[in-house]
């Protein structure tokens, strides 16, 4: 099997906190197994590993704007048999001290979401699965199944939750930006409380929904822990789209083990956190700064 992980940080190369160490070690685990793994990720500007020459990557965005990257390749082992492709894009990542907390968060991201799309079309990927972590990657699956649902390779998503409290939450205008059809941005979509929501942008659209622990994937089916997610997690309600037969399940994954979470009830929804800032296991948040 194929999989192709886009995340925002992977360790060694880049690490706020338990995203990292996941997104470092469950590649390496699973291409272990038989499976062909592969990595993309943005290149920050302490990312300094780049073995191989960049090619270029040309990444439409909303309103008729084009951003031109580089994509960079090196690899997480040292057996070269997980390579990890860098998106160089020095005005949103490279010329950047830190990975986030910035301002324009939800358009470095939003950027970054549309350029893995490019960039598997660019690098001739066929990826039976692509693994999403947090908010940062969560519009990926939302282009996937619209602005390219009608491609001939049809890939599903796996959307990870490691942090529910930041949610990647922005204004109208990081929508615009997107370049996602305004027949997304519904309640039933990505619309939350008149804004985007990235990270729901990822549970609405993926085929699949796991966390961190047995314990998390409980908790924030509750809303105590929900942060205004939780009716949409404990329902489970497909994406707008009639290619997308099936329910959501949402599934936890603890050292690459996956099980059913058991339904919690569920009770009003309240709005989360914006998302500039990134989140370690279990919801004790790091990095970056709450503005957005």
């Amino acid at each position: 099997m194929q999989i192709l992980f886009a995340v925002s940080e992977v360790y060694p190369l880049a690490k706020t906190g338990g995203l990292a160490d996941v997104a470092g070690s469950l590649p390496k685990s699973l291409s272990a197994r038989g499976h062909e793994v592969s990595i993309i990720m943005p290149r920050y500007g302490s990312v300094r590993e780049a073995a191989q020459p960049p090619g270029d990557l040309t990444v439409p965005m909303g309103e008729g704007k084009v951003e031109k990257a580089r994509l960079h390749k090196t690899f997480l082992d040292s057996g070269r048999r997980v390579p990890v492709y860098l998106v160089d894009h020095p005005q949103f990542f490279g010329e950047r001290k830190g990975l986030y907390g910035f301002p324009d968060d939800g358009w470095r991201f939003a950027f970054f979401s549309r350029a893995v799309i490019e960039a598997i079309r660019r690098l001739d990927l066929s990826p039976d699965i692509v693994h999403c972590h947090d908010w940062h990657t969560g519009l990926v699956p939302a282009f996937l199944k619209t602005l390219h649902q009608d491609h001939p390779v049809k890939t599903a998503c796996i959307f990870t939750i490691h942090n529910l409290l930041y949610q990647g939450i922005w204004g109208r205008e990081v929508m615009a930006y997107s370049g996602l059809p305004w027949s997304a941005f519904t309640p039933d979509g990505v619309e939350f409380y008149g804004g985007l929501n990235c990270l729901k942008a990822g549970i609405v659209y993926s085929e699949r929904v796991n966390t961190v622990s047995p314990t998390y994937a409980r908790e924030i089916q509750t809303p105590e822990h929900g942060h205004g997610l939780d009716g949409l997690l404990h329902h489970s309600r497909p994406p707008p789209q009639p290619q997308q037969a099936e329910r959501h399940r949402q599934r936890h994954r603890l050292r690459g083990v996956e099980s059913t979470a058991r339904r919690q009830p569920s009770g009003a929804v309240r709005p989360g956190r914006t998302g500039a800032e990134s989140g370690d296991e279990e919801g004790a948040p790091q990095g970056g700064s709450a503005s957005g």
